[in-house]
């Protein structure tokens, strides 16, 4: 803009114009094209300054253009791994669902089998006393059986000797010692066989002792024929005399029967 000061006089001025102005002009002309060259010569560095830093821009586009692409195409990896991993977790999911589920299954099973466990070992402790109860039971008779078996056994014994001849008599030895003279037994008695075979040839022997409990000297023996005693049956043996040879009179006899 140039100075009011410098402006040239319009036509109201007056007519007779000086040569300052003129100059005064041509400075301020040369003023101009000295500012504007400094002001290009500055533009022009500017511009210099500028076209390297778009020259460098440029080339730091370019880099980070191939940086964006190597980028790109390690997110498209990365996606790509991404996608895999998220099938891979949703399969892995899915399997421990699955898992999941068994293992609900089998937490329930397990606590199934531990109530039929608890409940079983009741029954179990039940069993067992029930069992040492059938055990006391067993040996109580088992005692009973081994006391039957004893008693079986002396009927069994009893019964063959009843089934078999079985003889046996009560009798009594009446003495008769005269003063001065030998002694002289009269016999009589019953005789019976219990067995339910009969006694062919049956006989009694009568040994009479001068001591008690059948000892010291035999003063007098005889037998006496009693026949076939039947199976069953009762016989009166009727008086029978054993004759001694001494004048001491028995303190004690027996007899003994045979048969064939």
């Amino acid at each position: 803009m140039i100075p009011s000061y410098y402006q040239p006089m319009t036509e109201s001025s007056p007519s007779r114009q000086p040569k300052i102005p003129l100059i005064a002009s041509i400075v301020v002309v040369i003023a101009l094209a000295g500012t504007l060259g400094y002001t290009y010569l500055q533009s022009s560095s500017t511009i210099a300054t500028e076209n390297n830093t778009i020259t460098s821009l440029k080339s730091s586009l370019v880099a980070a253009n191939g940086t964006i692409g190597t980028l790109n195409s390690k997110i498209g990896a990365l996606d790509s791994n991404i996608a895999s991993l998220s099938s891979t977790i949703s399969n892995d999911m899915s399997t421990i669902s699955a898992d999941q589920s068994k293992i609900s299954q089998l937490q329930s099973q397990i606590q199934t089998l531990n109530t039929q466990a608890t409940q079983n070992q009741a029954t179990i402790s039940s069993l067992q006393t029930e069992q040492k109860q059938l055990q006391a039971q067993v040996q109580t008779l088992s005692a009973e059986v081994a006391s039957d078996q004893t008693k079986l056994s002396s009927l069994q014994a009893e019964l063959s000797s009843l089934q078999a001849v079985a003889l046996n008599g009560i009798f009594v030895a009446t003495p008769s010692c005269p003063y001065g003279g030998m002694c002289s037994y009269a016999l009589v008695g019953l005789y019976a066989n219990y067995g339910t075979a009969a006694a062919s040839s049956a006989s009694v022997t009568f040994t009479l002792y001068a001591g008690p409990k059948y000892s010291g000297q035999i003063l007098c023996s005889t037998s006496v024929s009693l026949g076939t005693v039947e199976g069953r049956s009762l016989g009166v043996m009727t008086q029978q005399t054993c004759s001694s040879t001494s004048s001491v009179q028995a303190q004690s006899f027996n007899w003994q029967f045979t048969h064939s």
